[in-house]
């Protein structure tokens, strides 16, 4: 548990005389049962709630610092075996946290170091990086502000040397439509393929490009399975070309059900070729009002789910799993708490399968325009992705021979303009390279 008390044990008055709260997360330990995936964001969420209402009513802002133990950063996966890093859903909960809160500041620092004097340091370091020369006590409301603005972010230090996590080119780049693209291979064309969450949006789009590419037979599971689909006119379509199509009933967050859906694919159709998780709901709430429920709702089919597709699939020798990330996860999203924590976990649960020599990639999808052209801001950029865009992602993915990493994150025009001094840092080598170009 997390408990918010003073040294004599009582509660939060304490953050009325201090400027720094650290939350230590190093040895964090989560449960076997099927709520283990959010155990710690459903705590570290109490514990900001606690904050806030503390910080809202006495106006006295806080700077809160979380230290991690190789839960986010470069070669943290290795050594881990057993399960993701219990801290790898935090970065989305924060980063929508910034968002919705400014008036606490949410650093945090994950470190290979267990050494004491090493670790303060690192913190230390990162702290004085947003403390104004003459000190928090002495400075001006506008110094004090941007001091808080600049502490949000995310730090790794591994063997004494600093990482900020930084967004680059895909190797799959250039996205636009119309782009030819090989087919797919003959084994994972011969299928099964199985789509979660594939009679839902995204899930329709994966399934249509899929079958453009030449998937012979897709296995479509939803909780709801062909009992809403009488009449489904994209599914009648590609069965029309000669593609297999198969509607499977199934809740992602029950384990027996996912391990009966597997089984009965396998004996059915053959060994399972490639998986692309799109299942998901949003339970989409301000973060003062999100709670246990909320959490749970949003992880159950999207992050745990995930996680049984994973455990149970081991030895079905996927060429391909591909797990349905959001952009909330990168750059957090309002009222998106629960679900920018679940992507978050999705990200590194690719992460952590790719160290292992595993097949996996997370998308981090920005919004679809299901109808129509996507919407354009008041600079004329596209604020969202278009269905053929769509589609031409998941064949470039799915079909290119690129090498990428494991995270790719999907961005439309409108995203490359930072909002915040973190988003500003994760977009600098793509900013610099336009500038580069504009320049030749």
């Amino acid at each position: 548990m997390l408990r918010l008390m003073s040294g004599d044990g009582n509660s939060l008055d304490v953050l009325r005389e201090y400027d720094v709260l650290l939350v230590p997360l190093l040895n964090w330990e989560s449960s076997a049962s099927g709520t283990f995936l959010t155990e710690l964001p459903n705590e570290v969420l109490d514990m900001l709630n606690a904050i806030y209402d503390e910080v809202l009513d006495t106006k006295h802002p806080i700077r809160v610092v979380f230290v991690t133990s190789c839960s986010i950063g470069p070669n943290y996966t290795e050594g881990v075996t057993s399960l993701v890093p219990s801290a790898s859903p935090l970065l989305g909960l924060l980063r929508v946290a910034r968002m919705e809160v400014p008036q606490v500041a949410l650093l945090c620092v994950d470190s290979d170091t267990y050494d004491a004097t090493e670790l303060a340091s690192q913190v230390v370091n990162e702290l004085e990086k947003a403390t104004p020369v003459t000190g928090m006590k002495k400075a001006s409301p506008i110094e004090k502000a941007m001091a808080f603005y600049s502490t949000n972010r995310e730090v790794a230090y591994r063997g004494g040397r600093r990482y900020l996590q930084k967004l680059d080119l895909s190797a799959r780049m250039p996205i636009y439509i119309g782009r030819a693209c090989p087919v797919l291979t003959q084994t994972l064309a011969a299928g099964p393929i199985l789509i979660t969450g594939g009679t839902g949006g995204l899930g329709l789009i994966a399934a249509q490009a899929l079958a453009e590419s030449g998937a012979k037979l897709l296995i479509l599971a939803s909780r709801s399975g062909a009992e809403s689909l009488p009449n489904n006119k994209k599914l009648q379509d590609l069965r029309d070309q000669g593609v297999g199509i198969v509607v499977e009933k199934c809740d992602l967050s029950d384990e027996e059900q996912v391990f009966d859906l597997l089984g009965n694919i396998r004996s059915t159709y053959g060994s399972i070729r490639a998986i692309i998780h799109a299942s998901g709901v949003q339970d989409n709430k301000p973060i003062l009002y999100q709670d246990d429920d909320s959490m749970d709702c949003v992880f159950g089919p999207k992050a745990f789910g995930a996680w049984l597709l994973h455990v149970h699939t081991l030895e079905d020798h996927l060429e391909a799993f591909v797990l349905f990330s959001s952009v909330a996860s990168l750059f957090g999203f309002p009222g998106q708490a629960n679900y920018a924590a679940a992507s978050s976990y999705l990200d590194e649960l690719a992460l952590w399968r790719a160290a292992q020599g595993l097949a996996a990639v997370s998308v981090q999808w920005p919004a679809i325009a299901f109808k129509g052209e996507p919407p354009k801001n008041k600079d004329g950029m596209q604020t969202s992705l278009s269905v053929d865009a769509a589609k031409q992602v998941m064949k470039q993915l799915m079909c290119g021979t690129e090498a990428i990493t494991p995270v790719q994150a999907v961005l439309p025009e409108a995203s490359l303009t930072p909002t915040s001094p973190t988003v500003a840092s994760l977009l600098q080598p793509l900013t610099a390279l336009g500038k580069k170009t504009q320049s030749q």
